[in-house]
């Protein structure tokens, strides 16, 4: 009961589906190496695929006190009789744990990656249905610059896709396979891991048995790295959006507004977002933790880490769906936005002096701070203009710099979208040519 607590069994049934999946890879592999009968591997794999279907429609149920491998091996008895007792032949639970939570980190990273961008290119969407909208710019929380709202979305689009840097490493990291590791050392019978990796959709074999076993942990800590960046760009955003609230140049609708204050509108969604940021870093923290201390090979430590990374993951998936009902629901108020941007022409009208004086730009404001210049009148779209480079909030450069943006985000979404491919055809195939074996155990009687 204390190794497997209502909590892990809930997690084993959740993780499933891709224990099966392993193990399927792992008995074709056995059989086609001779290293268990034929036949029995067809029994195991009939019975296998049968678990799949159950683990996907949420039947295949874990007891307190029992873990997924306790839970097939008992069904396996069940269905294949005697054959069972060669399914986890040349394996050890040491690295098939690894290979299940590499498989499940995969799957996760692309569909959270691919809802990133997706979120990504909707706010070039808005920035460019923005990028004339003028609002003050901020440093310190006070007024600076004039900018757009466009301007404001595109700094966090560019941040997404700085992040991918980071989601893209984790995948490499974890798009190794584990399996014929063993416990740590590898194991006595002559496996071939490399088919075990290809029919798993892994770009390679992990080359040391005991590494393989060792960075369990690891793998998660490199994914959590990921989604607590992400994470923690998107609590800026959300901490403008309150900001900006407070101050009346943005209505948030996403909320319930006040239980006591009539017409009220409080930016209920925004404050959630900017707070998942401490679940995910929580996470990280949680598994850096357990991990620090802890020598090579296995330890039942390394299990602090399967909560931490399906719930950073999912943190990470609550935060990317706040963040599009944000964008439906946040409406920017342009007339209070122009208003305040007026108060942060000082550096535009002072750039303007020192390019009508053709002065070094600080003679001219120590000129300002010494009160002994007239300062020429400058409107927020006039400064906007004269910001024209790169990078810049013009409204002709926000266009500029989000097609720029948009090339990046297709180039990003479509390395994903071959990730994605890659796994959905492994297992695929891995699966055809599973039912070619249970078609083999059809007519053969089980062994007890």
């Amino acid at each position: 009961m204390l190794i497997v607590d209502e909590e892990q069994a809930e997690l084993e049934e959740e993780l499933a589906e891709y224990y099966i999946l392993d193990t399927i890879a792992h008995n074709i592999m056995l059989a086609e190496r001779g290293i268990i009968p034929e036949q029995d591997a067809a029994r195991v794999i009939k019975a296998l695929l049968a678990l799949l279907e159950e683990a996907r429609g949420g039947r295949l149920k874990v007891k307190v006190g029992m873990d997924i491998h306790q839970v097939v091996e008992a069904k396996l008895r069940e269905a294949a009789g005697a054959s069972s007792l060669w399914f986890h032949q040349a394996r050890s639970r040491n690295d098939e744990v690894a290979a299940r939570m590499r498989i499940y980190i995969r799957h996760k990273l692309v569909s959270l990656a691919l809802r990133a961008l997706s979120c990504c290119a909707e706010m070039l969407d808005l920035s460019e249905k923005y990028c004339s909208l003028v609002m003050p710019g901020y440093t310190h929380q006070m007024p600076s610059m004039p900018m757009t709202f466009g301007f404001w979305l595109q700094c966090y689009a560019e941040g997404i896709l700085d992040t991918m840097e980071l989601a893209k490493a984790a995948y490499k990291a974890a798009d190794k396979c584990p399996l014929g590791a063993g416990a740590s050392q590898g194991v006595y019978w002559p496996i071939d891991r490399e088919l075990t990796s290809r029919l798993l959709g892994f770009s390679k074999p992990v080359l040391n048995s005991l590494y393989a076993v060792t960075s369990r942990g690891h793998i998660e800590l490199y994914a959590a790295s990921w989604a607590s960046a992400l994470a923690l760009l998107l609590s800026r955003l959300a901490e403008d959006l309150v900001n900006w609230s407070s101050l009346g140049l943005v209505e948030v609708k996403a909320g319930e507004g006040s239980s006591i204050i009539p017409a009220k509108l409080n930016p209920d969604v925004a404050e959630l977002l900017r707070a998942a940021s401490a679940r995910t870093l929580a996470c990280y923290t949680h598994m850096y933790t357990a991990l620090k201390s802890l020598p090579s090979g296995y330890q039942r430590d390394s299990r602090e880490t399967k909560k931490p990374i399906v719930d950073c993951f999912k943190a990470l998936e609550y935060s990317l769906k706040a963040l599009s009902a944000l964008f439906r629901s946040a409406r920017p108020l342009p007339e209070e936005m122009y208003t305040r941007a007026q108060s942060c022409m000082l550096a535009a009208k002072a750039a303007k002096l020192a390019r009508q004086l053709n002065k070094p730009y600080a003679e001219v404001k120590k000129l300002i701070e010494e009160g002994e210049a007239s300062l020429p009148e400058v409107d927020p779209g006039e400064a906007l203009e004269m910001q024209d480079h790169l990078g810049s909030p013009k409204p002709a450069r926000v266009l500029e710099t989000a097609r720029e943006l948009r090339k990046a985000v297709q180039q990003e979404a479509s390395w994903w979208h071959a990730r994605e491919r890659g796994m959905l055809e492994a297992e695929r195939d891995l699966i055809e040519r599973a039912k070619l074996y249970a078609q083999r155990a059809a007519e053969a009687s089980p062994r007890w």
